[in-house]
């Protein structure tokens, strides 16, 4: 279910992204009415932060859904650059613990949870497209 679906039915209200405000694209959900929190989702302040502009905008956080990735250069495994690799573990990996790591207790108090962490089907084929994607999104 995308999240723009579940705008549709009521449950989206609030997204969180990088990306978008990068590249200039409008943020998912923004154009259902939806408002939007910018996060470098690598860096646990600022997700802190996302959060608690979230929480100022909707009451509580029913559904949670982790799609941070960022998949980097293309040279050979051999050639890659370590800041690179390092770039992709930080957003993929370590993003994907430390927004878990702010929802969750939120989630806790209230007995309620749903956490959705979407996966990488590509993630299967990238160690020779993409080496870091394997082991930092599995599928």
């Amino acid at each position: 279910m995308s999240y723009d679906s579940l705008a549709r039915e009521g449950r989206g209200g609030q997204a969180g992204n990088l990306e978008p405000q990068r590249r200039g694209r409008t943020p998912p959900g923004k154009k259902l009415g939806c408002s939007s929190a910018a996060a470098d989702v690598s860096d646990l302040n600022s997700v802190t932060g996302a959060v608690q502009k979230t929480l100022g905008i909707v009451p509580t956080i029913n559904i949670f859904i982790n799609d941070a990735g960022i998949s980097g250069p293309n040279p050979k495994l051999w050639e890659y650059p370590a800041d690179d690799w390092k770039r992709i573990f930080a957003v993929n990996v370590e993003g994907t613990f430390y927004c878990c790591r702010v929802v969750a207790p939120l989630m806790h108090e209230r007995n309620y949870s749903r956490i959705v962490t979407l996966l990488l089907l590509r993630g299967r084929m990238a160690i020779q497209i993409h080496p870091p994607i394997a082991p930092a999104k599995p599928p």
